[in-house]
């Protein structure tokens, strides 16, 4: 094996068939690569971070990454934070631009859609329907339809152009036959749910799931946003997690740094049983994350709230927020316990439960929805006072 390596990457299971065919054509352009195919995947230690470690493991010294892709988008964004961590374990690592990034790839491209729309009648209209991207201006697609006939439209799945403004367009055209073809690096599920339509009544059925999946990622973006502050001399190659877990679905963040620096990042939203604390779910991420990668960060830091778990949760009550945001001590009837129950139960004897306020010895104290520090009983003094303090929020304003 030589020290010289091609990672041709693509999204999702479906992309195989086509990944072998531009494999094979590469490995004739780059004879002196070996040539890998990843399927990348959204899942906590997949497939390209995978490869990545075994590139490492291999002494590859030169390393070509190249994203099977159109356009620069969510899933390109993502390969290249989890290829930026590694850069520094070869003498070159290089990451490739999608297709439609340079005037020559649009070129090329339209020159292949124009031939498929010759194919075809003069009362013929071809539509072809790219993935596209929300988060972003879909302006390469606009480039490309310069570039071709005018019996040919472009739409996209994500953002705009949409399907609606193809329809508006084809409306307003002398064509009496359309015909509809992904442009996309497979078609797999994107043609059979997206773009053929035979699934209509399924699609209509999921846009609830998919209303409730848009909720929770703003959630989960704005809990992870939150006091997210970084030290720079604290963070030589560490890896930083956030989690967020929302009514229909979990989030988590992975920020990678070097030298203060940010050099990546992964999100991901997954499903979580409701009965699963969020300790076991931290605990079962990180250990799919970390246990195949073969190279580990110097530091890898945790929620600190995550490090107090075993001390009920408690949240001060509005009228002793003040107090609180000052360091004072706190009277019993300041708090209220989240699963007072099981708190009592796991408190020495004598600890009984009133309501949702409850007599426990150490407290994890919440103001709102930010963990402010740990608390802890003083029975000569009968109330609380601080243990340790982690944040100082006034809301007071002072």
């Amino acid at each position: 094996m030589g020290d010289c390596e091609l990672i041709l990457t693509g999204a999702g299971a479906s992309s195989r068939t086509a990944l072998e065919a531009v494999g094979r054509t590469m490995a004739q352009a780059f004879p002196a690569y070996t040539v890998r195919l990843v399927c990348t995947t959204r899942t906590p230690g997949g497939e390209l971070r995978q490869a990545l470690d075994q590139a490492v493991q291999h002494k590859i010294r030169t390393l070509l990454l190249q994203p099977v892709l159109l356009t620069r988008g969510e899933e390109y964004d993502r390969i290249q934070a989890a290829a930026a961590p590694y850069a520094k374990y070869f003498s070159s690592l290089q990451i490739g631009a999608p297709l439609l990034d340079s005037a020559k790839g649009l070129e090329a491209v339209s020159e292949v859609l124009s031939s498929i729309a010759q194919s075809y009648d003069s009362n013929t209209a071809v539509c072809f329907l790219g993935h596209g991207s929300k988060t972003r201006p879909n302006t390469v697609y606009t480039s490309l339809q310069a570039l071709l006939p005018k019996s040919c439209f472009l739409g996209v799945l994500s953002g705009r152009p949409n399907t609606a403004d193809v329809l508006s367009q084809l409306r307003a055209s002398p064509y009496r036959r359309v015909v509809l073809h992904p442009l996309l690096l497979s078609a797999g599920g994107h043609a059979l749910r997206d773009m053929a339509g035979e699934m209509e009544a399924e699609a209509e059925a999921l846009r609830f799931e998919r209303a409730a999946l848009l909720r929770d990622r703003i959630s989960a973006i704005q809990a992870l946003g939150k006091k997210q502050t970084v030290i720079a001399g604290l963070c030589a190659d560490t890896d930083i997690w956030g989690l967020y877990r929302g009514s229909g679905k979990c989030c988590y963040a992975v920020l990678h740094m070097e030298e203060g620096n940010l050099a990546g990042r992964e999100t991901e939203l997954f499903t979580a049983p409701m009965e699963e604390e969020e300790t076991e779910i931290l605990s079962a991420l990180t250990a799919q994350y970390y246990l195949p990668r073969a190279i580990l960060p110097h530091e890898i830091l945790l929620p600190v709230d995550r490090l107090f778990f075993e001390y009920p949760k408690a949240a001060v009550k509005a009228e002793f927020q003040k107090m609180l945001a000052n360091g004072n001590r706190l009277p019993q009837h300041a708090f209220c316990i989240e699963n007072a129950a099981e708190a009592a139960e796991s408190e020495p004897a004598g600890l009984q439960a009133a309501g949702q306020i409850l007599s426990c010895e150490t407290l994890r104290v919440y103001m709102e929805e930010d963990f402010f520090g740990i608390y802890a009983w003083d029975a000569r003094r009968k109330d609380y006072k601080p243990v340790k303090i982690f944040g100082r929020e006034n809301p007071a304003g002072r």
